[in-house]
């Protein structure tokens, strides 16, 4: 069977409660997010913390220009930056690659956490987390804020969700 090879640039982002940094190089997410938050009242809504883990990966043939992390939501009348980072890349030109026979496609990683404490919602939307490489955008991730007017059920969920 044909084995396929990931594209790159890209990068995968995980919204937590908390970030920790761990002994032995670990690192520990708590309260993981799927794909929204349901936010239980009106607007504005203040969540203590949340944490955007960042795992941004290269092949040495992606390029080593400057490239810049964005995390931004829509505001009322804008674009609100909520953070923003350059990175730059000429460092990986002499970055050492792995050379195991496993390592038939060595890849780059670098590791970003971001963390908002608080972050205040004004309302309903997404939360989107960018690279911009070269005058291109790649949406690498994204979270839904939602407010539901239902206070979540006894199992922790909602009967239904308004925004």
């Amino acid at each position: 069977m044909e084995e396929l090879k990931q594209v790159t640039p890209r990068a995968e982002v995980t919204f937590s409660d908390d970030i920790r940094q761990e002994i032995g190089d670990k690192i520990s997410l708590n309260g993981i997010y799927e794909d929204a938050v349901i936010l239980h009242g009106s607007p504005p809504f203040t969540i203590p913390k949340l944490c955007v883990s960042i795992r941004y990966y290269q092949r040495p043939s992606d390029g080593y220009d400057p490239i810049r992390l964005v995390i931004e939501r829509k505001g009322e009348n804008n674009i609100e930056v909520l953070g923003s980072i350059d990175i730059d890349r000429s460092p990986f030109k002499n970055a050492e690659f792995p050379t195991d026979d496993e390592a038939d496609d060595p890849q780059i990683k670098l590791a970003m956490n971001a963390v908002f404490a608080p972050l205040v919602v004004t309302r309903s939307g997404r939360l989107k987390v960018f690279i911009e490489d070269n005058g291109k955008r790649l949406r690498v991730g994204s979270m839904m804020f939602k407010f539901s007017s239902t206070q979540p059920a006894e199992n922790g969920g909602s009967e239904t969700a308004t925004e």
